[in-house]
């Protein structure tokens, strides 16, 4: 997903990201601590608490260390815009309804599911614009 940082709040997108965290597995991976009400990675990414960055801008975060994921983070302090790739575990309660996949069919393909895990790298202006188109199609299929 790509979250576009708003302008006015020194790029701040309303997220805590820690790394250095073990998983279930013993790998070190970069954790969701805390998501702000009605910030970008609340309302545009749907972000919760636990969600485990795998990408940031392209970098990996699995297997990196606490200051390596805070150096890696604080290199895009100044971008206007990023793109992360985010797991969520399924198996949680409400885990399985990332960005309300299931009442979404066409991004679907997007989509990488795991035994346990829902990855999705998404734009999010993408995605507004291929579902404005989708029901833009519906309304003239019932004229």
């Amino acid at each position: 997903m790509v979250l576009h940082k708003p302008q006015g709040t020194k790029g701040d997108l309303g997220l805590k990201v820690i790394g250095g965290r073990r998983t279930e597995t013993g790998r070190l991976g970069a954790f969701v601590t805390r998501v702000k009400r009605g910030s970008v990675a609340d309302v545009v990414g749907r972000l919760r608490t636990d969600d485990e960055v795998l990408e940031w801008n392209g970098r990996p975060l699995q297997n990196a260390t606490h200051q390596q994921v805070y150096d890696i983070i604080s290199s895009s302090k100044n971008d206007a815009q990023v793109e992360l790739i985010v797991s969520r575990n399924a198996t949680i309660p409400g885990g399985d309804d990332f960005l309300n996949v299931q009442s979404i069919p066409s991004v679907s393909s997007q989509i990488t599911s795991g035994m346990n895990d829902l990855v999705l790298g998404v734009d999010a202006l993408a995605l507004q614009q291929q579902l404005a188109a989708q029901q833009q199609q519906q309304q003239l299929a019932h004229m």
